[in-house]
């Protein structure tokens, strides 16, 4: 059941038609009816994130139900201050807590990774976090996050986010921007010398949080900025076991240059076919 529980949306009398101090009997008769005909039972508590504390927590001990639904509706909390709420709403209900984050203020990943460090058990999230206005918690992001850096496994198979982040690209015509974390094109894509140099030459954690592969990813490499690219070539001239000459290098360059992100088999075969 969702119901509004802020002075923000508590405001709109000719739409809601609720007072604060009608929320909890309003929903123990819906939550009593819906038990009644066998109907599993939720609180979802709409912008329980601006809602004043005392009257949520008081709401939170009076509720007979199955779980609850924190909503940071317009996105307005801060990692910290979601730790808190959730570890206050614990106190306040023995209930499974659930959490539903926006991304106005670029926050929904964080504030749902620390709703559940805190003790939720379940978060909503969106694949490419589509949503209204900013959008929601994105899947891609809140997956990969808890296996790399909470080292809580999800279960989701992370090799396919890629694919399915593009499968949702085509049927809602919503693209990606690239720079997009985890599955944004040019995530893995390294132009600096250095990271070229680093990853090519075998040590791709210098630059990269992952390996590409474990979200269906592929790095690539690119050869655009005004320097000299010689000393990030070496890693694949030594791979590919021939020497250039100057005016073969020159030429691998302006090749490089001339062309988009590339593979490294890609460089590696423009290396062979130019030293043929």
């Amino acid at each position: 059941m969702l119901t509004p529980v802020s002075d923000y949306l508590l405001r709109e009398a000719d739409h809601y038609r609720l007072t604060a101090e009608q929320i909890l009997p309003r929903l123990t008769e819906v939550i009593a009816y819906a038990r009644h005909r066998g109907v599993p039972t939720g609180a979802a508590l709409m912008d329980a994130s601006r809602a004043p504390r005392q009257r949520l927590l008081d709401l939170l001990a009076g509720l007979e139900t199955e779980r609850v639904v924190i909503y940071d509706s317009v996105g307005t909390m801060l990692p910290w201050r979601m730790s808190e709420l959730i570890r206050a709403v614990r106190q306040a209900t023995p209930l499974p807590i659930l959490v539903h984050c926006h991304n106005d203020h670029g926050m929904a990943t964080a504030n749902t990774l620390a709703a559940i460090d805190a003790g939720a058990v379940a978060a909503d999230v969106a694949v490419n976090g589509l949503g209204g206005r900013a959008g929601n918690a994105a899947l891609e992001e809140v997956v990969v996050a808890l296996e790399q850096l909470c080292r809580r496994p999800p279960g989701v198979n992370t090799r396919r986010l890629r694919e399915l982040s593009a499968f949702v690209e085509r049927m809602t015509g919503i693209a990606n921007s690239p720079l997009k974390p985890i599955t944004g094109r040019y995530c893995f894509a390294h132009v600096p010398v250095m990271h070229v140099r680093c990853i090519a030459g075998g040590n791709p954690e210098a630059f990269e949080p992952f390996d590409p592969q474990l979200v269906g990813a592929e790095r690539t490499y690119g050869f655009c900025l005004p320097v000299d690219y010689a000393a990030a070539l070496e890693p694949f001239l030594r791979k590919s076991g021939v020497t250039l000459t100057p005016e073969q290098m020159t030429a691998l360059l302006e090749k490089l240059r001339s062309a988009p992100d590339q593979s490294e088999a890609q460089i590696l075969k423009w290396i062979h076919e130019i030293h043929r």
